[in-house]
Order: structure tokens, then C-alpha cells, then sequence
């Protein structure tokens, strides 16, 4: 979702794009890893760097690994091939929701209720901040939302009577979890393939 702070972008000279606030969270514990971006709009390239960050092991995180499914909405990231195919390698199921009134039978719901919720709480407890004070750059607006994100994830979970880190570690799989690979094959994985003519001199132009 596009972030509140709006200025951030004009601060390091790039007016043409926008802060985004990207937000992933285990639907068992209720534990949330935020990041901020720049970007022009949502895209696949920005979401597959976002997920990296969120599977990989972190400081002040428990959330980590590579999940069996993610439930997104039906956005331009799970259309794409690229984006598909990477989660096709890691062995993730994409669960899309159903676009409104898609089967002619009763509302269709849409990916976004804990999600929505995860950011307005962002919004309304940690971006309101900056109005006193406002991050330099984009690192630094990302420390601060992981400072606050650390306190989050210590607060009582929806109804196991313990906290959402503790609720986390109470319920891994026996076997743990499955590890992130690195980020150069990661970056392996969502390479696309293209097709280049050869020239009369046997050589190919990229780029």
C-alpha cells in the first residue's frame, strides 16, 4: 500500500515514484514483517525482493523461512510469469481470492482483512510520528519500522493467551522450517529468458 509519508521520495530526489509499505503475515501467530519501498507501483520485482527479505533469517525476527502457501489478492505481482515461477521452484502454493461476485454466488472475500488491519495499525501508531520527526532516508525509515514492528510482534496473539513470538515458537513443525536459499540463487530463479539474434561477427547484444 502506498505509505503516508509522501515526502520521503522528494527527500533522496525522486519525485516520480512513491514510498510503499509492504506487509507479510503468519496467519497462525499473527507475526509481521514490514518493509518499505520506492517504486512506480506494485510490481513483481519489488514483491519478490520483499518476500526474499521476509524468508531469510533476520535480527528481531522470528519470521523466516519459506512458507507452503502465501494468500495474496489477485494483483499485477501474482499475474506475473516471473513471479510464478519463482514460487513454482520454492515449492509455495499462491492462493489467490476470488474478484467480487466471481462465481454468481455469495460475496467473495478478498486477501486483505489482516493485512488491512496490519497496516492501518502501522499508520495510525507509527507513521503519525513523523509529523514530529521524519527519517532522512529510506534505511533509516526501515530501522524505525522494524523497531516498532519488534514491539509488535510482542504483544498478546488473538487468542492463545501467549505473545505472537511465543505463539510462533510453540507451533513449528516438528521437522522446524524449511531455510531460505541464498540471493544469488534466488536471483537464479527469477531470471527471464530472452531470445537474441546472432550477428554475421558470432557475437550477441544484451542490453
Amino acid at each position: 500500500t502506498e505509505s503516508e509519508l509522501r515526502s520521503l521520495s522528494k527527500k533522496i530526489g525522486d519525485d516520480d515514484k512513491k514510498l510503499y509499505l509492504a506487509s507479510i503475515i503468519d496467519d497462525r501467530s499473527g507475526i509481521i514483517y514490514q518493509e518499505y519501498f520506492i517504486a512506480d507501483g506494485e510490481n513483481s520485482t519489488d514483491a519478490l525482493k520483499f518476500l526474499f527479505n521476509a524468508m531469510i533469517e533476520k535480527d528481531n525476527f522470528l519470521l523466516k523461512g519459506i512458507p507452503k502457501m502465501i494468500y495474496m489478492d489477485n494483483g499485477p505481482s501474482a499475474k506475473s510469469k516471473t513471479f510464478k515461477r519463482v514460487m513454482d521452484l520454492l515449492g509455495i502454493i499462491i492462493q489467490k481470492h476470488l474478484p467480487a461476485n466471481s462465481d454468481g454466488r455469495r460475496v467473495t472475500a478478498r486477501a486483505k482483512g489482516k493485512v488491512e488491519r496490519a497496516f492501518r495499525s502501522s499508520q495510525d501508531q507509527f507513521e503519525t510520528l513523523f509529523h514530529f520527526n521524519e527519517p532522512n532516508s529510506l534505511e533509516e525509515a526501515n530501522l524505525w519500522l522494524w523497531s516498532y514492528l519488534h514491539d509488535t510482534n510482542k504483544l498478546p496473539h488473538r487468542n492463545s493467551g501467549f505473545s505472537r513470538n511465543e505463539d510462533w515458537k510453540l507451533n513449528l513443525p516438528e521437522k522446524g522450517y524449511s531455510k531460505m536459499c541464498s540471493w544469488e540463487k534466488f536471483c537464479q530463479m527469477a531470471r527471464e529468458p530472452v531470445e537474441r539474434k546472432v550477428s554475421s561477427d558470432a557475437r550477441i547484444k544484451l542490453d
